[in-house]
């Protein structure tokens, strides 16, 4: 897929991207960031700068990648042991 130009809006700040992805999950990511960001200005007020608010989206996004990619680590290496057991019982 080529890049492609997609204009999105996160907190009011409309902002043209240029991505490789696809425009339907651009645009899902930045209604994730602006749904994340406005949930937050929500419970710290408006007076927190929207920077902060970024890089606390932006921390809670990280953390959430992180979980998931040691969920399915572990996930996988449960699945090897399996595969591994169910193997040597089969060649037993």
């Amino acid at each position: 897929m080529s890049a492609q130009k997609i204009k999105v809006t996160i907190l009011g700040e409309s902002y043209s991207l240029v991505s490789d992805e696809s425009e339907e999950l651009v645009k899902s990511s930045a209604s994730l960031v602006d749904t994340m960001m406005q949930d937050l200005t929500r419970k710290l007020g408006t007076a927190v700068e929207a920077r902060k608010i970024a890089v606390l989206v932006a921390l809670q996004l990280a953390n959430k990648q992180l979980a998931t990619e040691q969920a399915a680590a572990k996930k996988l290496r449960q699945i090897e042991r399996q595969v591994d057991e169910g193997m040597e019982a089969a060649l037993s």
